[in-house]
């Protein structure tokens, strides 16, 4: 079915570099702009359901995006690149999340 099976790795790590940020993004929005985790709770239930289905759709919309333009990627540094390009978004996504979580409860406390 894919022809390129590195071109498939490589774009998947991207549709979930894009997914890991946007859900980061849509917390902290989230927690800034009442309106939006007020849309995601009435929309889909919960706001946290609603953060895993549009990061899901994200993350299939990225993955086909990024596959149609990287279909010459052959070599296993490209999914390195692509890997550590994941890494270092979760971690920078987490220690966000860490500063603002923090930040808003000593603000509040």
């Amino acid at each position: 079915m894919f022809r390129n099976r590195n071109s498939l790795i490589v774009s998947v790590l991207h549709g979930a570099f894009a997914a890991a940020i946007f859900i980061v993004l849509l917390t902290i929005g989230g927690e800034q702009l009442p309106a939006l985790k007020g849309f995601l709770k009435d929309t889909h239930y919960h706001h946290w359901i609603g953060k895993g289905i549009w990061a899901g759709i994200l993350f299939v919309i990225v993955s086909i995006v990024a596959y149609i333009y990287k279909r010459d990627v052959d070599s296993s540094l490209d999914i390195a690149k692509a890997a550590r390009l994941l890494s270092h978004g979760l971690i920078l996504g987490t220690v966000i999340l860490f500063a603002f979580f923090t930040y808003e409860y000593l603000n509040h406390n």
